[in-house]
């Protein structure tokens, strides 16, 4: 993020705080919505991990086993950085390639116990969905103490 231009995200460009996804800007800051947007937008997201991780998955990884090591380079970094469409900053997006980049190990571990592409997506899906999971709960739990700091 200390590099030039890798902090600009389309969110920040129209003002928008924190994380675009969570729609947090300077309107709601120090009110309940402050924390109550982004929980209701956190409880509604969970159900539907796995749908977008294998989306992702499939759109990013299957297929990988034929893939010269720079095609596979180059679609983790691009894996991050479609992330950007959200509004993130770029900086943010890329350090995404880094999951991108074990979601491929996993699914290229996958297929050469399996020899399945099928069977390698889900499970390159199954991680995707369960570091998803793990960055929500995280950010779950932060949001509830928001909201029981502001009420005491």
């Amino acid at each position: 993020m200390l590099v030039p231009g890798l902090r600009w995200g389309w969110w920040s460009e129209l003002g928008g705080t924190g994380s675009p996804v969570l729609g947090s800007t300077g309107s709601t800051a120090g009110t309940v919505w402050e924390w109550l947007l982004p929980l209701g937008f956190v409880v509604l997201l969970l159900p539907a991990l796995p749908l977008f991780a294998h989306a992702e998955e499939r759109m990013f990884r299957t297929g990988a086993e034929r893939w010269s090591p720079a095609r596979r380079a180059l679609t983790t970094i691009r894996f991050g950085l479609v992330h950007a469409i959200v509004g993130i900053p770029i900086g943010a997006a890329l350090a995404l390639s880094i999951g991108g980049a074990w979601f491929m190990s996993t699914y290229l571990r996958a297929y050469r116990l399996t020899g399945s592409a099928h069977d390698a997506t889900l499970e390159s899906t199954a991680a995707h969905t369960a570091y998803n999971g793990v960055v929500l709960l995280v950010l779950l739990l932060l949001l509830l103490a928001a909201g029981a700091e502001g009420l005491l």
